[in-house]
């Protein structure tokens, strides 16, 4: 007999994941890092939201805490996902440890890892997978959306270097990539910003960029952190002007609130090189 507490948990944590743009709802649960793959080896890192068909993707869980132990101080988790074609559900699947799973050990809880396979679907399509991992005796969970599109190939990389930067004033980031940036600007009214006006356009200025030659594709969104809606996407052409690059006329929010900025950029040509950054950002 489980006693189940129906009570709501708030929003404790949203997270957007650097190279795929997946939104990461925390509610209750806690971790130390979410990774997620393409096929079984974990050395390759999904590192865009191109994923070939007929393919496993892989979500890793790393150090999750939060979980409600019984008195055999074991816990029991549950799964759910789904996968969308815009408002179609192609895919479906409900708790498989509904009547069979007995629990785990709580000390024993390193890590939770899901793999989902994506099969016959058509390509160049947008779809939406979407995953939900919660607590059986509580209402804690953690949501991940992740837009995908059905390419042949698939983009992996063998070594993610994740950092952490103040960009602008005072705005902490998380950071990946192959190209480093050593300082990230926010310019609103040609003022250095650590906040942004709603409805305003504002500039992003890329200092000391390295290991990036030419021309590139961008893709910048917004998150509302309140309720987790993307409320803008935008995709741009970079071209790096000596070592900075200059971004104008970027849209802010139209209304105020706190919100996730998710950016990503990515170079084919003479040599595949990506960057990408999220960061929390207040809108006034």
């Amino acid at each position: 007999m489980i006693e189940k507490d129906d009570s709501l948990i708030p929003i404790s944590k949203v997270e957007i994941e650097p190279f795929t743009g997946a939104v990461i709802i925390s509610k209750g649960i806690n971790y130390k890092n979410l990774e997620i793959y393409v096929g079984e080896n974990e050395s390759d890192f999904l590192v865009n939201n191109k994923i070939a068909n007929n393919s496993h993707v892989v979500f890793k869980i790393i150090q999750p805490k939060g979980f409600r132990k019984n008195k055999e101080n074991d816990i029991l988790f549950g799964l759910e996902f789904e996968i969308r074609e815009e408002d179609k559900l192609l895919q479906k699947l409900e708790d498989p440890y509904k009547n069979k799973f007995m629990g785990i050990n709580a000390e024993l809880l390193k890590y939770l890892k899901f793999t989902i396979s994506l099969d016959d679907l058509k390509e160049n399509k947008d779809y939406q997978l979407w995953l939900r991992i919660f607590d059986k005796q509580s209402n804690a969970e953690i949501t991940i959306n992740l837009p995908f599109v059905t390419k042949p190939t698939t983009r992996i990389s063998d070594f993610i270097k994740y950092s952490f930067g103040v960009l602008g004033q005072d705005i902490v980031s998380k950071n990946v990539g192959e190209i480093e940036i050593q300082r990230i600007e926010w310019r609103q009214a040609q003022e250095v910003v650590s906040k942004l006006r709603a409805a305003q356009p504002f500039d992003l200025w890329l200092e000391k960029v390295k290991k990036f030659q030419g021309r590139a594709q961008a893709q910048y969104a917004w998150i509302n952190a309140a309720n987790c809606e993307r409320v803008i996407e935008k995709n741009i052409d970079i071209e790096k002007n000596e070592d900075n690059i200059r971004l104008s006329n970027l849209i802010a929010p139209q209304e105020a609130g706190r919100y996730i900025f998710w950016f990503k950029f990515e170079q084919e040509a003479p040599k595949y090189q990506n960057y990408a950054f999220t960061s929390e950002i207040n809108v006034e």
